[in-house]
């Protein structure tokens, strides 16, 4: 199963506007192309993604076993460039995968109230 890719909106942003950019003057295609990922690059280097609590949580939960206690940092940074761009895994309401819970339901409305009763509930 192929993962999805979820790229920043400011990221892709960038990178259309320097792929526009630089052929209108000229350059070759493949120029227009490193041009875009270096626009893109750059903005991430200037936004970086920082995990969530969750998504810290379930790096921790991931740590390979045997890793040297000085190993474990780059162990997590380099993980996390591995997964920040991959879509987040359906979340589940209750026991119940989101797909399934939100056809119960005519409108995405209907589903969000039923969700926010149900947190409510929860607390």
């Amino acid at each position: 199963m192929e993962k999805k890719i979820v790229v920043p909106e400011g990221m892709m942003k960038a990178a259309i506007f320097a792929w526009r950019l630089h052929p209108i003057r000229g350059y070759p295609p493949e120029d227009a192309v490193c041009k875009a990922v270096e626009a893109a690059l750059r903005w991430l280097s200037e936004h970086p993604i920082v995990p969530t609590q969750k998504q810290s949580r379930k790096l921790y939960a991931d740590v390979p076993q045997g890793l040297l206690v000085d190993e474990v940092p780059s162990w997590y940074a380099v993980e996390w460039q591995r997964r920040m761009f991959l879509a987040p895994e359906l979340e589940m309401i209750g026991q119940e995968p989101l797909e399934q819970f939100c056809s119960r339901f005519r409108t995405i409305g209907e589903a969000v109230l039923e969700a926010y009763r149900r947190g409510k509930e929860a607390k």
